[in-house]
């Protein structure tokens, strides 16, 4: 069976001109995260460019220790250094939340953070989900969408489908199912800006609301930004 195109043709061809652009620079990227699976396992799926060198580990614990980590490997990076450091956790229980964040935007480390999890990133594959929404619940969500999708598409092999924290194969089941990755960074962009426009830097306010749409777009080749300082730095 052919793998389900889950793009618009105009935005296949962006992201196909996006890729051949991107081929002619280099850069290296490290990926810190708070969980020991289900990020790393997430990050380590996306295709692999020639261009940039991707490192990422799990494990971290707390916001603020996931921070500190990031900005103690970027410092024993200093003879070959990374491009863009990020800091992957989420809000949950932990009462150093906005601290971690805080000091990661001084630090000028990337925060791809989510209030309440990181599974709201799955969730805005399918849904502009706007309203709080208890993190127990997101794993519910993901399973019912999914399902509605492989009845769709006829893909019985998700049509049981489990959520599971460990699971290497999400993304691709995500979007076999009718996931849209260019939906789910608009409308968490989309999110993230009116959430900001209410609470300002109140960070643990900002609720439903995720940040890893950035660097899933830097993963995708999208951050013209990023482009840019490694393009210049050759």
């Amino acid at each position: 069976m052919s793998k389900r195109k889950n793009f618009s043709p105009e935005i296949q061809e962006k992201t196909r001109s996006t890729a051949t652009t991107a081929r002619k620079i280099r850069g290296r990227i490290l990926i810190v995260c708070e969980g020991k699976e289900t990020e790393p396992n997430y990050f380590n799926s996306f295709p692999k460019m020639d261009n940039v060198s991707v490192v990422t580990t799990g494990g971290k614990g707390s916001p603020s220790q996931v921070v500190k980590k990031a900005m103690e490997l970027r410092e024993k990076a200093k003879q070959s250094p990374y491009d863009a450091v990020w800091a992957v956790f989420d809000k949950d229980n932990f009462t150093d939340f906005k601290t971690a964040i805080d000091t990661a935007h001084k630090e000028k480390i990337g925060c791809a953070w989510s209030n309440e999890a990181f599974e709201l990133w799955f969730v805005y594959h399918f849904e502009k989900l706007t309203t709080f929404t208890h993190r127990n619940d997101y794993g519910s969500k993901i399973e019912a969408h999914v399902k509605q999708g492989a009845k769709k598409q006829k893909l019985s092999q998700y049509q049981k489908f489990s959520y599971q924290k460990n699971d290497e194969n999400v993304r691709r089941t995500l979007l076999d199912c009718g996931g849209n990755e260019g939906n789910a960074i608009k409308w968490a962009e989309k999110q993230a800006q009116e959430q900001a426009q209410c609470y300002g830097e109140k960070w643990d306010k900002h609720n439903p609301c995720t940040m890893v749409y950035l660097l899933v777009k830097q993963l995708l080749g999208k951050d013209d930004e990023f482009n840019r300082k490694i393009s210049n730095s050759l």
